[in-house]
């Protein structure tokens, strides 16, 4: 396990996680997802590529639909 700051609370997570990961545990849609990491906005396609290492910070925003 390693320790991540995902939306500014410190998170442990699996060694060698993925962004794509990390967004299945928090239970989000990652079509719905925009996110940041260690303050660069990635875009959706490098979510499987992108490995969480310790002390990284995460943003993850998720749009909901509705009026």
């Amino acid at each position: 396990m390693i320790k991540a700051v995902i939306n500014g609370k410190e998170a442990e997570i699996k060694k060698d996680s993925t962004l794509a990961e990390v967004i299945a545990v928090y239970k989000l849609n990652p079509e719905r997802v925009v996110a940041e990491v260690n303050g660069n906005v990635l875009t959706r396609d490098k979510y499987a590529d992108t490995l969480i290492n310790s002390g990284d910070k995460v943003e993850l925003i998720n749009f909901v639909g509705g009026g």
